[in-house]
């Protein structure tokens, strides 16, 4: 089952929206408009992994000074490069951690084996060390997808606003079936220049991408909402819960069912309500991510107080 869903994905995702890493810098420019917050944490080092179907995924890592305490492995949005989060990076290593960010995989299957691939090869976890894996909207859908797979390796899951339903899931479908896949899914358009002021943490990957044009997402096909359609359904499954024996955190909308309804399908999750609006949690102004910060922090020492004292 999961090998011809790994298949389908890769298939519907063939006209891929976002750039591959191999098409992108691996060292970017820092937008002149940012303050120093926003800058890259000290040490930070870019890397890329293989995912399945040739696709390269760019990834960043930094460390703290010290003994790292835990490693948090963080998978972007779809059109969120990795730079937006350098100031979480900078935060989550102040509290002794390490953090990789992961750029979104090309699909849901790509992506979520772009995490294997990156825990596996890359962090490379000893059995005495905590790690923790973490996500929102579509890179909340490609963690969701390969927690169950790296159970033995990660010790938590944390995910806002994931992307679990599609409003173009039948249309997209439609245009897949009649070859349309790869065409501009309605609505879409490539990059346009914003004409608005930059400096602020609301607009982080618009800086980013007016100041490295090949960070700039293009328009998403059919096939992109038709994989991700595909992928939601297939992480909301109950079955494929049920075996994810992780602790999960789950921050979204409380109109968000679909959320609600996996945390109760897991053997260990907490449902924090959360505004999913714009901009989310992580890019929010600090009376809104101040707590997601700290339910974030506090989930992260939880397992390591868990590896490390086995309460």
């Amino acid at each position: 089952m999961r090998g011809l869903f790994t298949v389908f994905l890769v298939v519907l995702a063939l006209a891929a929206c976002r750039r591959e890493a191999k098409d992108a810098s691996i060292d970017t420019r820092t937008p002149p408009s940012l303050a120093p917050k926003y800058f890259p944490p000290e040490g930070w080092a870019w890397g890329t992994v293989q995912a399945e179907g040739g696709s390269s995924v760019r990834y960043g890592v930094a460390a703290p000074s010290g003994v790292p305490k835990a490693s948090v492995v963080i998978a972007a949005d779809a059109g969120e490069p990795a730079e937006v989060y350098y100031e979480t990076a900078r935060d989550l290593i102040g509290q002794g951690y390490t953090v990789w960010v992961l750029d979104p995989g090309p699909s849901p299957s790509a992506g979520a084996a772009a995490i294997h691939a990156l825990i596996d090869n890359m962090v490379r976890p000893k059995a005495s060390d905590t790690v923790v894996l973490a996500g929102y909207d579509y890179g909340a859908l490609e963690a969701l997808l390969e927690a169950e797979a790296l159970t033995p390796r990660i010790d938590g899951l944390v995910i806002w606003a994931p992307r679990l339903s599609e409003p173009l899931a039948t249309q997209a479908a439609q245009k897949v079936k009649v070859g349309m896949g790869g065409f501009a899914a309605a609505g879409e358009h490539g990059w346009i220049r914003p004409d608005y002021d930059l400096s602020g943490r609301a607009t982080l990957a618009q800086a980013w991408q007016t100041a490295n044009p090949d960070l700039r997402p293009k328009a998403r096909p059919w096939s992109w909402f038709a994989s991700v359609a595909v992928g939601g359904d297939q992480a909301s499954d109950p079955a494929r819960l049920r075996l994810l024996t992780v602790p999960v955190l789950v921050m979204s909308s409380a109109a968000d069912i679909r959320a609600q309804k996996v945390c109760t399908e897991l053997v260990h999750c907490r449902h924090i309500p959360a505004d999913p609006g714009k901009p989310p949690l992580h890019l929010a102004p600090d009376a809104e991510r101040t707590p997601w910060l700290q339910a974030l922090v506090q989930f992260i020492a939880a397992r390591v107080a868990e590896r490390v004292h086995g309460v």
